[in-house]
């Protein structure tokens, strides 16, 4: 039997390259899209096909469909940045929306069955309660949750078109906040976690926006990868979105502490900096993942403990990523 073709945008990344291992791990074909602008070629095998592109380039998506026939997409290419979002929002709705449009609109044109899209937990804007369900109304107000939002939207409103010839099944995930081996280090615009982890390996000033009080709900990168493959095959995950979290939430501060001790040094003497807050930074955040554990079967494995640890010993050894 003929093995199915899987295209993974941003396959080069951080959550990107992981998904990659699973789903080789799971003996699928993989081809990766990636135009390597965060994204490390040296984290894929020699077996997977990498095509150096951007979501963006309209014809080259299309080409790339053409040529591969692919039987699934896993869409996780995009910028993922709050505050970038606010710099440049053109640039991050163009990648973000524009990009997925153009992913989308391919697996109309080349009949793809199978679309699994990479959400965020920034389209709840301050949720009313927390845990926050899925059900729950979602009012983003950073110009990053608002794009993904709109690409979520746009994948599920396409696939729910009574005039396709062919079903498009299509699933969402709201990641919370992934970390693990292979974040970068070094970019300030990307994981908080990984972050405060480069400032300790560099004995730098940790860096807290805002009072520190802010929370936040880790998710080891093996759990998320997990759940996506899990769903690719699964029924009831099809038109479904869902909250991939840990589901408990800790405080930046608290964090900070944790990670510290994690270096064996004293939370009291090391130097620590508060400024001010950020534009579209939510206040607290945890994930009500009841609905992906009851049709997935999702049950992370890594707490923050555990999943920290994994973090760290990786880090001592990639240290200028």
């Amino acid at each position: 039997m003929a093995k199915r073709k899987v295209l993974v945008t941003g396959g080069a990344g951080f959550i990107g390259s992981h998904l990659v291992d699973q789903l080789l791990k799971k003996n699928y074909e993989v081809v990766v899209m990636d135009n390597l602008s965060t994204g490390y070629a040296g984290y894929l095998p020699p077996k997977v096909t990498l095509v150096n592109a951007d979501v963006r380039q309209k014809a080259k998506v299309a080409a790339l469909f053409k040529k591969y026939h692919f039987d699934i997409v896993c869409h996780i290419a995009g910028l993922a940045s709050n505050i970038n979002s606010f710099t440049d929002p053109y640039r991050d709705m163009e990648v973000n929306f524009f990009g997925t449009m153009n992913v989308v609109l391919s697996c109309l044109a080349f009949r793809v069955p199978r679309l699994l899209y990479a959400s965020s937990m920034t389209v709840y804007g301050h949720p009313d309660k927390l845990p926050v369900a899925e059900s729950q109304i979602c009012r983003p107000f950073s110009y990053y949750g608002i794009s993904k939002y709109a690409a979520e939207r746009f994948a599920h409103a396409t696939a729910e078109r009574p005039d396709l010839k062919f079903p498009l099944r299509v699933t969402s995930f709201r990641m919370f906040n992934v970390y693990g081996p292979r974040q970068s280090l070094t970019n300030p615009y990307q994981g908080a976690l990984a972050i405060f982890i480069g400032n300790l390996l560099r004995r730098e000033p940790v860096k807290i926006f805002g009072d520190g009080k802010q929370s936040r709900d880790f998710i080891y990168i093996e759990d998320i990868v997990k759940a996506w493959t899990e769903a690719i095959d699964n029924p009831k995950s099809y038109g479904q979105v869902y909250n991939l979290g840990f589901g408990k939430q800790i405080s930046i501060k608290e964090l900070v502490t944790t990670i510290i001790r994690a270096f064996r040094l004293n939370p009291a003497k090391y130097p620590i900096r508060y400024l001010p807050g950020r534009p579209g930074e939510q206040r607290f955040m945890q994930a009500d993942i009841s609905l992906a554990r009851r049709e997935l079967n999702f049950r992370p494995q890594d707490n923050l403990a555990s999943g920290l640890a994994k973090t760290i010993r990786w880090s001592k050894t990639e240290k200028t990523r």
